[in-house]
């Protein structure tokens, strides 16, 4: 009983940090779990700790190759050495940072990402009347094996780092506060600060390193496999003339459009009304600034509406009229398949016409390529790649 307490115990811990360390899950049916994991943290107050720490450190790094690079004279004792660890440490530092706060930012695209990739992914399936493949893999073992030595390599690595005493933490402590070092209750309390930030540190690196070949490995599997799906289809030069045409670039691309154009615009003009104001001095006709600001307004909002919108209707009545003359209009094949026509009727959240004359899925109160793309994942590959026309 004793073991099993035991095992059940480190099995408690070992849990405990793995939850810490956060490394993602993307592929999962659960999309509470995938979009905490996807962020990198599970607990937001860890998280923005985690963060406030390891930009302290970055700054520390900064101040002290600031310093050296500046001859303040606070870092000219430190070996050269020393201080390129530092700068390793905190270009990588502040990549990472950007990366962790960009995966916060757009977590909930990436989960809408991976529910469509799902999705396109079961309806595959289930088209080739065939279950999810269930081959060994070794891919997902070995990852999962780097993803537990992430535990154990930052508490040895952050111990080295301080012996050699290359954190930049402790090298600002020892350009700015030599004294510290000479009081032992505070240098205590400094090492264990040190410890901690560099940990964290050291933590995150690897943990921005994994996912790098987390994202190769599974969307490189998910690509081929989807790839063989795609070639044993009945028609494929159907699919990727109509769902890669018609989905693809108006569901991913567009909206890329829309935000590269909305801040290029805000961009220019936040620029040009501060070159306005500090070149021509515009600031004594402050009535023509706000004159100008409504009349972009007027030019701005229309333009991306008509960017916009068209293209939706467009591309919705051109697929309902492939739709109705190719296969709603084909009695041939509503009489010898059946199941498939049951399958399309059964389609969230379609009507039993597959969607012809349902323009309810199209109101602007929402985004319209996200309503676009759900609604067009159904029927398209049901209903168009499992036919011949």
């Amino acid at each position: 009983m004793g073991h099993a307490r035991l095992w059940k115990s480190v099995a408690k811990y070992v849990t405990l940090c793995q939850n810490l360390s956060n490394f993602p899950l993307m592929f999962t049916d659960n999309k509470d779990d995938r979009v905490t994991f996807i962020t990198g943290f599970r607990r937001l107050k860890f998280f923005w700790m985690s963060m406030l720490l390891f930009s302290f450190s970055n700054f520390c790094g900064i101040v002290v190759i600031g310093g050296r690079w500046q001859h303040l004279g606070l870092f000219d004792d430190m070996a050269l050495w020393k201080i390129l660890i530092a700068a390793g440490f905190t270009a990588l530092g502040l990549f990472i940072v950007a990366i962790n706060l960009a995966f916060y930012a757009y977590c909930a695209t990436l989960s809408e990402v991976f529910d469509h990739c799902l999705q396109l992914e079961r309806q595959l399936n289930r088209l080739l009347n065939r279950r999810s493949s269930k081959k060994q893999n070794v891919f997902p073992l070995l990852l999962e094996c780097i993803a537990y030595l992430g535990i154990f390599v930052p508490l040895f690595g952050s111990a080295f780092v301080i012996l050699i005493q290359a954190d930049p933490v402790g090298a600002l402590c020892h350009g700015l506060f030599p004294e510290i070092f000479n009081n032992t209750k505070l240098s205590r309390a400094l090492l264990l600060f040190r410890y901690c930030t560099c940990y964290i540190s050291t933590r995150e690196t690897y943990r921005g390193l994994w996912m790098v070949i987390f994202w190769a490995e599974t969307m490189g599997q998910w690509l081929l496999q989807f790839a063989e799906h795609i070639g044993q289809l009945k028609n494929p030069q159907m699919f990727f003339e109509l769902y890669i045409k018609y989905i693809l670039i108006y569901t991913f691309l567009s909206p890329i459009a829309e935000i590269a154009l909305l801040g290029g615009m805000s961009a220019a003009f936040i620029i040009g009304i501060s070159g306005n104001f500090a070149a021509l001095k515009l600031y004594y006709h402050v009535s023509f600034v706000l004159y100008v600001n409504m009349v972009i307004i007027a030019i701005v909002i229309p333009a991306l509406m008509n960017f916009t919108i068209p293209l939706i209707i467009r591309t919705h009545e051109t697929t309902c009229d492939v739709l109705k003359d190719k296969y709603l209009k084909y009695s041939y094949f509503r009489r010898r398949n059946p199941s498939l026509m049951k399958q399309v009727k059964s389609l969230r959240p379609l009507t039993p016409c597959a969607g012809i004359s349902n323009y309810r899925l199209y109101r602007m109160d929402k985004s319209t390529m996200t309503v676009y793309g759900r609604a067009y994942i159904d029927y398209t590959i049901n209903a168009l790649m499992n036919v011949h026309v």
